[in-house]
């Protein structure tokens, strides 16, 4: 940042916003002083607020379809992470260059797997389903971890009801890996416990205890449902 006006010039590649939802997840969950972690994200913030700066208006990602999850969807990533951190003072979705950033992707599709190639992207977009099915693998390991109001019977049902719903496929695919997907899952709930262990202290010390009315007193549990200490 001591090069400020030869760093503006970069601010504006696609994979800026990649580089800071990661950079910024990192400083919110990482960084234990608040000082410090008030300057990263006051450099984040000044990042992204350039990159919005040199984007098109019609929020067309210059790269084409292949790097729209590197930039528009990366952006989005931060703005829920920003959401998540200040308890929804950072709503920004009504600003009309956000919301055609997040219409490009859907208006560049032709058809099922192919899209508008310009720039230097591919004919066809494959998501990344290792990485989706990683993400719901760890959230639903997190959910059984902390939501220590039900018992785990209850916990059991969501999760499994979840996972159903969201990881199922409806449709079988030859040429999808699904071994990638369970892969993901299994890599997603080891991450979870992994994470859980080293910041149970922290994010139980910040826990809100809010009765249940509309369950029953025996369905809570006080305890968590696995020790993690023992993995």
């Amino acid at each position: 940042f001591k090069q400020k006006q030869k760093f503006d010039d970069l601010v504006g590649f696609n994979w800026n916003t990649w580089i800071c939802s990661n950079w910024l997840a990192t400083a919110l969950i990482l960084e234990k002083n608040k000082d410090k972690r008030v300057r990263e994200v006051e450099k984040i913030l000044w990042s992204l607020d350039n990159f919005l700066n040199s984007y098109p208006r019609d929020g067309g990602c210059n790269e084409g379809p292949h790097y729209w999850k590197d930039a528009g969807e990366s952006l989005y990533e931060s703005i829920d992470l920003l959401n998540l951190a200040t308890d929804n003072q950072f709503n920004v979705y009504g600003n009309r260059l956000i919301k055609n950033i997040g219409t490009f992707i859907y208006k560049a599709q032709v058809t099922r797997d192919y899209f508008i190639n310009f720039g230097d992207a591919g004919a066809t977009l494959n998501p990344d389903g290792g990485m989706v099915y990683l993400m719901v693998g760890f959230w639903l390991t997190m959910y059984m971890l902390i939501e220590r109001r039900l018992s785990v019977r209850r916990r059991i049902i969501h999760a499994v009801g979840v996972g159903l719903i969201v990881l199922m496929p409806t449709v079988l695919h030859q040429e999808v890996s699904y071994r990638t997907h369970a892969i993901g899952v299994v890599v997603g709930m080891l991450s979870a416990l992994v994470y859980y262990r080293f910041a149970r202290r922290r994010i139980q010390s910040v826990e809100v205890s809010e009765p249940l009315d509309d369950m029953a007193s025996d369905t809570v549990s006080e305890e968590p449902w696995l020790e993690v200490d023992d993995i």
